[in-house]
């Protein structure tokens, strides 16, 4: 299998406070979420794989509800990805899979925020 598809629910809200656009994001206790789809890929599931569970699931949030337009969804994981100790390469990667790979699971229909 190349992504992992077993999703967990989260037991409490998740906050998480963007430096970038000086607001805080709650992602609700019972929202289900797969974390970060890195593909089972032999060096790149054991380097990036399993890791950023909180950012992962804050990108997922927003994917799939629409709170912020696709981009901003993508600088926020990139951003989150940093604050759990990923390296300015790791996130660069990470933020550059999404938005070469993402678009086809982003919900567009709700768009609520937007940032200009």
């Amino acid at each position: 299998m190349l992504f992992r598809s077993q999703k967990d629910v989260l037991l409490e809200n998740l906050f998480f406070y963007s430096e970038t656009f000086q607001k805080t994001f709650l992602i609700p206790a019972g929202f289900d979420t797969d974390y970060c789809s890195v593909p089972r890929l032999p060096f790149i599931y054991s380097w990036l794989g399993n890791r950023f569970k909180k950012s992962g699931a804050l990108h997922d949030y927003l994917y799939r509800t629409g709170l912020v337009v696709r981009s901003d969804a993508d600088l926020l994981l990139r951003e989150a990805v940093q604050a759990e100790g990923a390296t300015v390469f790791e996130a660069f990667l990470m933020w550059a899979a999404v938005r070469m790979f993402g678009s086809q699971f982003y919900n567009s229909s709700f768009i609520t925020y937007r940032q200009y």
